[in-house]
């Protein structure tokens, strides 16, 4: 009988052993990640004790182009793919863009994953109106866009300003708010969107923590301050 002890990784081709791995509790599920030490590349995914490779868990043939909320365990693993491991370890967010690492989503948060020919290429997530934060002792007085993320090769296709409209249209009538501090390259976003629906201007908030009064700010005001940052520094950074 042969036992597999290793793995090549195609990004540096080394071999990696398989005692390289880091286990995360999902949602209920256990989704563990053999990662290569040389270069930070995942090379597969264990999904409750079935293996798959990264481009496996990216793939689901069977679901049309667009929107589709997360469901089960395959959904969870594609979502994880691209957000502790696409986004965080092979593409990483840039401080100077406010751009920041995402943590796992708690169990209430809605998950969003676009797929496009069969591929996972962007997710968004929600908290949603009413969540209630433990260690704050408090709760969300809007609905909340905590994180979103476009894969690189698929930027500037108009994805991140159908993240907006997906979620105003589920949540028609509905102030949003946008997690503080937003990405520059949401703020873009979301300059368009009020370019587009100039009725949303006054229902789009950046907020801290649950988004209480004294902690909330419209969403244009913080568009103003990154317009005068790029007339101040120049450009910064790539559009959703």
């Amino acid at each position: 009988m042969c036992v597999t002890t290793s793995m090549l990784c195609k990004r540096c081709n080394n071999l990696v052993t398989l005692d390289s791995i880091t286990n995360e509790k999902v949602a209920g599920y256990n989704i563990e990640s053999l990662n290569c030490p040389t270069c930070s590349s995942c090379i597969s995914l264990r999904i409750d004790g079935v293996k798959k490779t990264l481009e496996e868990v990216l793939e689901n043939e069977k679901l049309s182009d667009g929107w589709h909320s997360v469901t089960d365990a395959n959904d969870l693993a594609a979502h994880y793919a691209l957000s502790q491991v696409i986004y965080r370890r092979l593409e990483q967010p840039q401080q100077d863009r406010n751009e920041c690492p995402f943590d796992i989503p708690d169990d209430c948060d809605l998950i969003r994953i676009f797929w496009k020919d069969g591929k996972a290429v962007g997710f968004y997530t929600l908290k949603p109106k009413g969540t209630y934060i433990e260690h704050r002792g408090e709760s969300y007085d809007m609905v909340t866009l905590d994180t979103a993320y476009v894969r690189s090769e698929y930027r500037r296709m108009g994805l991140g300003l159908s993240i907006l409209e997906d979620i105003t249209y589920r949540y028609p009538n509905e102030d949003i708010a946008f997690s503080s501090p937003i990405a520059f390259s949401m703020l873009k976003v979301i300059g368009k969107f009020i370019t587009l629906y100039p009725e949303m201007k006054y229902k789009l908030w950046e907020v801290s923590g649950a988004g209480s009064e004294g902690s909330k700010k419209l969403a244009w005001f913080a568009i103003a301050r990154s317009k005068r940052t790029v007339r101040t520094f120049g450009r910064v950074g790539p559009s959703l």
